[in-house]
């Protein structure tokens, strides 16, 4: 049966609660836009709630874990170390309670719609594509309402006792589904597809351990002869069992330039900053060619599941099979029915969707001339997606294409006629403040309402803009930042990132909030996957700031190191006279100071590098794919009166400037130890909780903000992580 866990969003949070100021919430409305295509996605609502304690708190607002074994039909799959959740680890930010916002769960998110809860319940299962990353789980979100056409899910289950990767549901119809995923984890390992047998009753979900779906007598791998990526389990061909589609990898030979990864701290002739392309700016990496095939699908006696040989699907003509050549290796394959004709959904390229209509030869399936699945040829809210669902959402009699992706959204799919479909994202209701994975955060009094906001960038290249309420751990509706009345989207493009096309939509959006020209006023400034410092300045509207002005120096853009976030040293500290300087990292990977020609200007007249106390330049980075990365902000930390440096950075970085720490992405504090105007600095200190455990974000972040939390004039610190969430540690908690 499914047994009720503890919260693990409020692991040691108690001794905390004195820090909530509970009050009631004002009612707010925003409007959020996106970008160029000035698609008015939702007008977000904060409904007045009154304060509640924790124990009466909502679904919304808390977490169960849920045990979904059977226990009964064997021994129950344990999990390896590596696909533990790490989610809830940490306390973190959360909107009002029914807020509305996009739906953003962990980076890289893989979905599939069940009736977790019965018959006519349209659920969303989750999991995670790489367990190695922070914030990771397997979880149920259940569906709670809609706004508008648009879907609402709350804020999710964790569930324990499921062991895998890329879980889809199998319906079995009168509420009642199974699972299949990829065997990471269990004793069948990553080549096979496993199925969990559903053993619970409709509403009441419960599961035997995971046995091998195996296709013609092996596992999946070795049936294909080759490595595989994305899949369905679907009946295609109408005799009421489900059949098995399968996108195989060709070995077309390496992504990466010079074969090795870009990662691995090696210096390489064609990878790393300004390499990678050629003159033409295309990628020297080789693309990836994968090949449909499909299994008629079969049951034994006992009613298990299992498939024939693989055969190709065809494209148009027979022996020709339907293959798709991308830089991106990853698909996700889906089943849809759009007016009396059956289409295979099938994904790549990064951001592209295509269906093939079905077609029945005797035992040979073909794929007829694709199609574009939506108009514009990409999709506008999610990328790299790795599963798609199909279920009617709404109750409308038709279904809705679900898809998932890397920056832990959920695009819906909606329409009637093929090549017609319009994205929308899903939704939901409370949970935590969550952006597009790889959060970098900063807490300041954005709209002078006496209360401290979050001005958020991402991976994806939004700013975003959540208002404070009294509570210093809660949040209102998100608005996503404008300039010049266009919504803030910087994206690489196809040859904008050192790690190749297949981050054209990226943007790493790295902002800081600082009053950078000394007039009492915030701007803010960013840095991005393109290596462009940018500053933005205020107008009347606070979520509409005028366009920006790049920083510059000697009439050429400022020479930086990429997905670096700066700070500011303000005027006060004396460091050039009365005018605030720019901390960054230059091309070499040093940190410097950027001091402007004119106080509050965008043009840097002298570039002066720091240094520890030995006189060796600070170098917080490693080669190509370990190059900038590093988020930073200014404070004095120790309360000394000198500002200090905090910063964190990738988990693989670390090795470049101190010898004792794990391969964690973490916080680290500079101590300045010379004087304001002249700095000089102790070599970086790990700061970690008070008992002395290390503060673990696992792989790509640690993005640092100090800050005050409880008004008791000292600094708090709040980290951003890769999984899109925002973290809290008061001051108590941590040594350094």
């Amino acid at each position: 049966m499914i047994l009720a866990g503890p919260d693990l969003e409020t692991r040691d949070h108690r001794k905390e609660v004195a820090l909530r100021r509970r009050n009631t919430e004002s009612n707010q409305a925003q409007v959020i836009r996106y970008s160029r295509n000035a698609v008015i996605i939702l007008a977000v609502v904060v409904l007045a709630a009154a304060a509640r304690s924790r124990g009466e708190t909502a679904d919304t607002e808390r977490s169960k874990t849920l045990d979904v074994r059977a226990g009964s039909g064997g021994q129950a799959e344990t999990a390896s170390n590596d696909t533990e959740t790490t989610f809830g680890k940490y306390v973190a930010f959360r909107v009002a309670p029914e807020t509305l916002h996009p739906f953003q769960d962990q980076l890289s998110i893989t979905a599939t719609i069940v009736p977790w809860r019965g018959s006519g319940r349209e659920d969303i299962l989750v999991g995670c594509v790489h367990p190695r990353f922070f914030g990771t789980r397997i979880a149920i979100h259940y569906g709670v309402g809609r706004h508008g056409s648009q879907v609402v899910c709350d804020s999710g289950h964790t569930l324990s006792g499921l062991v895998g990767l890329y879980f889809q549901g199998i319906e079995r119809g009168n509420g009642m589904f199974d699972l299949a995923c990829r065997g990471d984890g269990t004793r069948w390992g990553a080549n096979h597809l496993v199925h969990y047998r559903n053993a619970g009753s409709p509403g009441t979900p419960a599961f035997n351990p995971p046995l091998p779906l195996y296709v013609d007598g092996k596992s999946l791998r070795d049936a294909l002869g080759m490595g595989f990526t994305g899949w369905t389990i679907e009946d295609i061909t109408g005799d009421g069992v489900e059949d098995l589609v399968v996108a195989a990898c060709k070995p077309d030979g390496s992504y990466w330039p010079d074969g090795s990864s870009i990662w691995d701290g090696k210096l390489t002739p064609n990878m790393g900053p300004g390499r990678g392309y050629d003159i033409q700016g295309t990628w020297l990496g080789r693309p990836t060619t994968t090949e449909l095939y499909w299994s008629r699908g079969q049951r034994d006696q006992s009613g298990n599941l299992r498939f024939a040989g693989v055969k190709k699907v065809f494209y148009r003509h027979e022996g020709f099979g339907v293959q798709w050549v991308s830089y991106e290796s990853g698909r996700a394959i889906g089943v849809i029915d759009v007016q009396g004709r059956k289409y295979l959904l099938h994904t790549g390229s990064v951001d592209q969707i295509l269906a093939l209509p079905v077609r029945m030869a005797g035992d040979d399936m073909y794929g007829d001339e694709a199609i574009r699945v939506v108009p514009d040829d990409k999709l506008l809210y999610t990328y790299f997606v790795t599963g798609i669902s199909v279920s009617d959402l709404d109750g409308d009699g038709h279904d809705e294409i679900v898809l998932d992706g890397n920056p832990g959204r959920i695009s819906v799919l909606r329409g009637t006629v093929m090549g017609q479909f319009k994205e929308e994202p899903l939704l939901m209701r409370g949970g935590f403040v969550s952006v597009d994975t790889l959060a970098v955060p900063c807490r300041i009094d954005w709209d002078g309402d006496g209360l401290q906001d979050l001005i958020v960038g991402d991976s994806s290249g939004y700013m975003t803009f959540w208002p404070g309420t009294r509570d210093p751990e809660t949040y209102g509706s998100v608005v996503y930042m404008k300039a010049g009345g266009e919504m803030i989207h910087q994206q690489a493009g196809p040859s904008g990132s050192l790690q190749g096309i297949n981050e054209k939509r990226w943007g790493y959006l790295n902002p800081v909030v600082a009053d950078w020209d000394s007039d009492g006023e915030l701007e803010i400034i960013t840095n991005n996957i393109n290596s462009q410092i940018m500053l933005f300045e205020r107008t009347a509207d606070p979520h509409d700031l005028a366009l920006p002005r790049p920083f510059t120096a000697n009439g050429s853009p400022l020479v930086a190191a990429w997905r670096v976030r700066p700070a500011v040293v303000r005027g006060s500290y004396g460091v050039a006279g009365d005018s605030s300087c720019l901390l960054y990292l230059d091309w070499d990977g040093d940190l410097v100071l950027g001091i402007p020609a004119v106080r509050g200007g965008a043009g840097i007249a002298q570039v002066r590098k720091l240094r520890y106390q030995s006189g060796e330049a600070v170098h917080l980075c490693g080669p190509e794919g370990l190059w900038g990365r590093v988020k930073m902000a200014v404070a004095d930390w120790d309360e000394d009166g000198k500002w200090d440096i905090l910063f964190g950075t990738n988990g693989s970085a670390q090795k470049y400037f101190i010898d004792e720490a794990p391969k964690e992405a973490m916080p680290f504090w500079l101590r300045n130890t010379g004087t304001n105007s002249q700095p000089r600095f102790d070599k970086p200190r790990m700061i970690k909780l008070a008992g002395g455990e290390v503060l673990s974000f696992h792989v790509h972040c640690a993005s640092v903000w100090p800050t005050d939390l409880d008004g008791d004039g000292h600094q708090d610190l709040i980290v951003g992580a890769e999984d899109g969430k925002i973290y809290r540690f008061m001051r108590s908690d941590l040594q350094w």
